[in-house]
């Protein structure tokens, strides 16, 4: 059965004042009708946050028994469920004195249906969760927090749903890597800000939670230097293929591990921060790890072969042309999303087209909405 830990702060305000601060006034009067949802007209007279309602209608329709945190008495945190009239919605309150005891002893992970979550707000709650061996969302309302550590994070209180999509595809695509004999190469193939680097190191993180330990490698290292990339060829030609030495991809990385296991050496890499000179990356890959390859266009020759498990994350086009243009507007530097919209967008047509990198996949993540991401 799925479960979800979650903290009393992550549903009620601490007093009225706080509820006050956070509420949006209004001026001048205001008139209530009979026809106004009954939620609507409870939540006035409650702590509840807002957004609380619908998660836990939410975590119930999908299936999670809840499992709620709490640094008041039992009796008193019962009675704000009730006054909320959410009894229903919560199956057990755990006290900070026991919680510990209690996530030590969730069970999960038997099967790609059995997750848990632990959601907190609380950095000394996450690490409890994290030292019981649980996927933690940690919600961060400033970034400055420092909760990196977290296997996700979410923005506000209301965005717990979120999580939960998130965590759901994740979990699904880590336990069948776990649980695949003979794994140790994990494709991660999608175009140029499809959401890759943030995926992979989520996947990374719920392979952890698995007791599986996960490295992520990057074609990007191994990127042609410019003057061999764009040789006289059509732009989108040329970067198609010519952007990526894959053969020494091939003899200094994936052969080693697939005859020898493990890795252990600096190689120079080009980007384009690295300048035409390059620069030293040091390599170090464990028998027991399992390497994630995040690259572009990685299903054909030569390196499709190499892949045990291939997973492919994809957006729609007008999803892609928007986050080049927020790319541009807060990265401060030259503008790029002219040459996204005329290198890369016409490349990864030119990509799918030929290979249908949907299909050769174990797993297609649809990534256009990156907080709710769907396998399909």
């Amino acid at each position: 059965m799925k479960t979800i830990i979650l903290d009393q702060k992550t549903l009620f305000y601490a007093s009225s004042e706080e509820k006050e601060r956070h509420t949006v006034k209004q001026v001048g009067q205001v008139f209530i009708s009979e026809n106004e949802p009954r939620n609507t007209l409870l939540d006035r007279f409650d702590l509840l946050r807002a957004g609380a309602r619908e998660n836990l209608d939410f975590l119930r329709k999908n299936g999670y028994r809840v499992l709620l945190h709490t640094d008041l008495t039992i009796r008193d945190t019962k009675a704000l469920l009730a006054n909320a009239v959410l009894e229903h919605a919560v199956s057990e309150v755990i006290t900070t004195r026991s919680i510990r005891d209690k996530l030590d002893g969730i069970v999960w992970g038997k099967d790609d249906e059995d997750l848990a979550l632990a959601v907190f707000e609380d950095a000394k709650l996450i690490q409890i969760a994290q030292e019981a061996g649980l996927p933690t969302a940690a919600i961060v309302r400033d970034r400055r927090e420092g909760k990196n550590f977290a296997t996700l994070h979410i923005d506000e209180y209301d965005e717990i749903d979120d999580a939960v999509y998130q965590a759901e595809v994740i979990f699904k695509i880590a336990f069948a890597i776990a649980n695949k004999p003979g794994c140790r190469i994990v494709g991660l193939d999608g175009m140029d800000l499809v959401g890759k680097a943030f995926f992979a190191h989520k996947l990374v993180a719920f392979l952890r939670a698995l007791g599986v330990s996960g490295k992520i490698l990057k074609l990007s290292d191994f990127k042609n230097p410019v003057e061999v990339t764009y040789a006289g060829e059509d732009i989108v030609e040329a970067y198609y293929f010519h952007a990526f030495n894959c053969n020494k991809l091939i003899e200094e990385i994936l052969e080693p591990i697939r005859s020898e296991g493990v890795i252990d050496k600096t190689l120079i890499y080009f980007s384009e921060e690295s300048g035409p000179v390059g620069r030293e990356r040091q390599y170090k890959i464990d028998k027991n790890d399992i390497c994630i390859l995040e690259g572009v266009h990685m299903y054909r020759e030569p390196l499709i072969d190499y892949f045990d498990m291939k997973i492919y994350l994809f957006m729609d086009g007008q999803e892609a042309k928007h986050r080049a243009l927020v790319r541009d507007i807060y990265s401060g530097n030259e503008p790029l999303a002219d040459e996204y919209e005329k290198k890369q967008l016409p490349a990864q047509k030119m990509y799918s087209s030929r290979y249908s990198p949907i299909d050769l996949s174990d797993f297609a993540v649809d990534n256009t909405q990156y907080r709710r991401p769907y396998i399909v």
